[in-house]
């Protein structure tokens, strides 16, 4: 006689076939995955990019306030003040003030965009030039904000030197005391005090 062993039970019969695989398994739900997040993050760097391409302010301010009176005031660097006052519309009794102001020619604002379009004018086609991408006066400091690593000392001093010979030969930027180099996220990486 031989002995033979058990087994055990037979499986259950239930008539489904082969197991199916859980659903976090298939290869369609792992696309989609990829579909969603690769939406996502294009979405969040188009944001970004218009946020980068929105224009610096120039100077010149524009504001109109509606309905019946309506009161413009605009800045120019190179209009006089003038003020005008017309009448409006035959449905209402208040009339209609307009206000043109230049301010003084070296605001903080114009400052910066001077200074910027001289480091770009004369050290846009250098390596270190092209870093440059904006630069604001404030506080009686300009600061010169490069697309540059917080590291990356050898560049940001290019910047300054750059920065700072403009600030010191040019008569529009008297009242600037210090330059200040920052890297794209507006950490300070190098600075200078001005010396006249």
């Amino acid at each position: 006689m031989t002995e033979t062993s058990d087994p055990g039970p037979a499986p259950a019969s239930t008539g489904q076939g082969p197991v199916k695989k859980a659903w976090w398994k298939r290869w369609w739900v792992w696309l989609i995955a990829v579909i969603v997040v690769a939406g996502a993050f294009g979405a969040a760097t188009e944001e970004k990019d218009k946020d980068a391409a929105s224009p610096a302010p120039t100077g010149s301010v524009t504001t109109s306030t509606t309905p019946a009176p309506t009161t413009t005031t605009t800045t120019s660097s190179t209009a006089p003040t003038t003020t005008t006052t017309t009448p409006a519309s035959s449905s209402s009794a208040a009339p209609t003030t307009s206000t043109t102001s230049s301010p003084s020619p070296t605001t903080t604002a114009d400052q910066g965009a001077v200074l910027y379009k001289a480091l770009k004018d004369n050290f846009g086609q250098t390596s270190w030039g092209m870093t440059i991408t904006g630069v604001q006066v404030r506080n009686k400091s300009a600061f010169v904000r490069a697309q540059i690593s917080h590291d990356d000392k050898e560049t940001a001093e290019k910047v300054l030197r750059g920065a700072y010979n403009i600030v010191t030969t040019g008569t529009d930027y008297e009242d600037i005391n210090f330059v200040v180099v920052e890297d794209g996220t507006g950490v300070v990486v190098v600075q200078k005090m001005v010396d006249r």
